[in-house]
Protein backbone atom coordinates (compact mmCIF):
# COMPACT_ATOMS: atom_id res chain seq x y z
CA UNK A 1 0.00 0.00 0.00
CA UNK A 2 3.06 2.37 0.81
CA UNK A 3 4.40 1.88 -2.60
CA UNK A 4 0.59 2.60 -4.07
CA UNK A 5 1.00 6.21 -2.39
CA UNK A 6 4.19 7.37 -3.87
CA UNK A 7 3.53 6.38 -7.17
CA UNK A 8 0.59 8.10 -6.91
CA UNK A 9 2.30 11.06 -5.22
CA UNK A 10 4.70 11.41 -8.32
CA UNK A 11 1.83 11.34 -10.89
CA UNK A 12 0.97 14.29 -9.28
CA UNK A 13 4.14 16.10 -8.94
CA UNK A 14 4.95 15.10 -12.48
CA UNK A 15 1.11 16.50 -13.54
CA UNK A 16 1.57 19.61 -12.08
CA UNK A 17 4.64 20.15 -13.35
CA UNK A 18 3.14 19.64 -16.59
CA UNK A 19 0.41 21.92 -15.66
CA UNK A 20 2.58 24.37 -14.08
CA UNK A 21 4.24 25.15 -17.63
CA UNK A 22 7.56 23.74 -16.65
CA UNK A 23 9.52 24.21 -19.62
CA UNK A 24 13.63 23.91 -19.13
CA UNK A 25 14.87 19.93 -19.43
CA UNK A 26 18.15 19.10 -17.73
CA UNK A 27 20.31 16.22 -19.15
CA UNK A 28 17.50 15.82 -22.24
CA UNK A 29 20.97 14.65 -24.14
CA UNK A 30 20.64 16.17 -27.53
CA UNK A 31 23.66 18.40 -27.01
CA UNK A 32 26.94 16.40 -25.14
CA UNK A 33 30.28 16.85 -24.28
CA UNK A 34 33.07 15.16 -26.17
CA UNK A 35 35.96 15.62 -23.08
CA UNK A 36 36.63 12.21 -21.33
CA UNK A 37 36.85 13.96 -18.30
CA UNK A 38 37.52 16.87 -16.79
CA UNK A 39 40.41 19.36 -16.58
CA UNK A 40 40.97 22.69 -16.44
CA UNK A 41 42.04 26.24 -18.28
CA UNK A 42 44.15 28.99 -17.03
CA UNK A 43 45.01 32.20 -18.83
CA UNK A 44 45.60 35.77 -17.54
CA UNK A 45 43.89 39.02 -18.92
CA UNK A 46 45.12 41.58 -21.68
CA UNK A 47 44.68 45.25 -20.56
CA UNK A 48 41.17 45.53 -20.87
CA UNK A 49 40.44 42.53 -18.35
CA UNK A 50 39.48 40.22 -21.01
CA UNK A 51 40.53 36.54 -22.06
CA UNK A 52 39.94 34.23 -24.29
CA UNK A 53 39.53 30.29 -23.78
CA UNK A 54 38.69 27.63 -27.21
CA UNK A 55 38.35 24.64 -24.83
CA UNK A 56 35.44 21.80 -24.71
CA UNK A 57 34.13 19.98 -27.65
CA UNK A 58 30.37 19.42 -27.84
CA UNK A 59 28.13 17.66 -30.64
CA UNK A 60 24.72 17.87 -31.50
CA UNK A 61 23.59 13.90 -31.20
CA UNK A 62 20.00 14.14 -32.12
CA UNK A 63 18.49 13.75 -35.47
CA UNK A 64 17.46 17.32 -35.62
CA UNK A 65 19.08 20.93 -35.46
CA UNK A 66 19.33 22.88 -32.68
CA UNK A 67 19.76 26.46 -31.12
CA UNK A 68 22.12 27.81 -28.22
CA UNK A 69 19.78 30.83 -27.01
CA UNK A 70 21.74 31.26 -23.66
CA UNK A 71 24.78 30.51 -22.02
CA UNK A 72 26.11 31.46 -18.35
CA UNK A 73 29.20 30.58 -16.33
CA UNK A 74 28.20 27.40 -13.52
CA UNK A 75 29.44 28.33 -10.09
CA UNK A 76 31.38 31.77 -11.35
CA UNK A 77 33.61 33.56 -8.95
CA UNK A 78 34.98 36.93 -9.89
CA UNK A 79 34.15 36.18 -13.93
CA UNK A 80 31.64 37.24 -16.51
CA UNK A 81 30.84 35.85 -19.45
CA UNK A 82 31.18 38.45 -21.85
CA UNK A 83 31.32 36.69 -25.50
CA UNK A 84 30.20 33.04 -27.08
CA UNK A 85 30.63 31.54 -30.41
CA UNK A 86 30.70 27.62 -31.42
CA UNK A 87 33.26 27.56 -34.02
CA UNK A 88 34.19 24.81 -35.94
CA UNK A 89 36.89 22.26 -34.97
CA UNK A 90 39.07 22.51 -37.84
CA UNK A 91 38.91 25.99 -37.94
CA UNK A 92 42.33 27.54 -36.65
CA UNK A 93 40.96 30.35 -34.17
CA UNK A 94 39.05 27.46 -32.69
CA UNK A 95 41.52 25.77 -30.04
CA UNK A 96 43.02 29.12 -28.29
CA UNK A 97 43.57 30.06 -24.61
CA UNK A 98 44.83 33.76 -23.86
CA UNK A 99 45.30 35.07 -27.47
CA UNK A 100 44.71 39.12 -28.20
CA UNK A 101 41.03 39.13 -27.86
CA UNK A 102 40.21 42.12 -30.70
CA UNK A 103 41.72 39.58 -33.01
CA UNK A 104 40.46 36.00 -31.79
CA UNK A 105 37.74 37.02 -29.17
CA UNK A 106 34.35 36.12 -29.43
CA UNK A 107 31.76 38.39 -30.22
CA UNK A 108 28.62 38.73 -27.92
CA UNK A 109 26.04 35.67 -28.33
CA UNK A 110 23.39 38.46 -29.80
CA UNK A 111 21.33 35.70 -31.86
CA UNK A 112 20.73 31.55 -31.43
CA UNK A 113 23.64 29.84 -32.94
CA UNK A 114 22.90 26.94 -34.83
CA UNK A 115 23.97 23.64 -34.68
CA UNK A 116 23.58 20.69 -37.72
CA UNK A 117 22.51 17.09 -36.36
CA UNK A 118 25.15 15.34 -35.93
CA UNK A 119 27.86 18.32 -36.04
CA UNK A 120 30.55 19.03 -33.52
CA UNK A 121 31.64 22.59 -32.44
CA UNK A 122 34.25 23.86 -30.21
CA UNK A 123 33.31 26.08 -27.24
CA UNK A 124 34.69 29.55 -27.12
CA UNK A 125 34.25 31.72 -24.29
CA UNK A 126 35.06 35.62 -24.05
CA UNK A 127 35.66 35.98 -20.40
CA UNK A 128 35.95 39.51 -17.91
CA UNK A 129 37.97 38.99 -15.04
CA UNK A 130 35.82 41.73 -12.50
CA UNK A 131 38.19 41.14 -9.53
CA UNK A 132 41.83 41.53 -7.82
CA UNK A 133 42.30 37.81 -8.18
CA UNK A 134 42.22 34.81 -9.99
CA UNK A 135 38.53 34.87 -11.40
CA UNK A 136 36.96 31.32 -12.07
CA UNK A 137 34.11 29.48 -12.48
CA UNK A 138 33.32 25.28 -13.13
CA UNK A 139 32.10 25.20 -16.75
CA UNK A 140 29.76 26.78 -18.82
CA UNK A 141 26.24 26.23 -18.94
CA UNK A 142 24.95 25.72 -22.73
CA UNK A 143 21.10 26.36 -23.11
CA UNK A 144 19.43 24.98 -25.55
CA UNK A 145 16.47 24.45 -28.38
CA UNK A 146 15.71 21.06 -30.38
CA UNK A 147 14.28 22.05 -33.66
CA UNK A 148 10.30 21.37 -33.60
CA UNK A 149 10.40 21.65 -29.78
CA UNK A 150 9.49 24.68 -27.78
CA UNK A 151 11.33 23.47 -24.28
CA UNK A 152 14.80 24.61 -23.83
CA UNK A 153 17.15 22.32 -22.26
CA UNK A 154 20.71 22.49 -20.68
CA UNK A 155 24.05 20.90 -20.76
CA UNK A 156 27.74 21.86 -18.47
CA UNK A 157 31.37 21.53 -20.48
CA UNK A 158 33.12 19.87 -18.08
CA UNK A 159 36.96 22.06 -18.25
CA UNK A 160 36.74 24.73 -15.03
CA UNK A 161 37.64 28.34 -16.26
CA UNK A 162 40.44 30.66 -14.81
CA UNK A 163 41.45 33.94 -15.89
CA UNK A 164 44.48 35.69 -13.94
CA UNK A 165 44.13 39.53 -13.15
CA UNK A 166 46.17 41.50 -16.51
CA UNK A 167 49.42 40.76 -15.90
CA UNK A 168 50.14 37.88 -13.27
CA UNK A 169 50.69 34.25 -14.37
CA UNK A 170 48.02 30.99 -13.48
Amino acid sequence: MMLRQGVRLSSVIVFAGMLSGCSQLSGAGALVSLEDGSGMNCTPADPEGRAMIGFSHVANQSADSLSIVDAKLVDAKGLELIGLELRQPDDPNAHMVGYPYDDFGPSVLSEPIQVAAGEERVVVVGLSNVSDQIGSAKGVQLIYQVAGDPRTRMMQTSYSLEVAPTGEVC
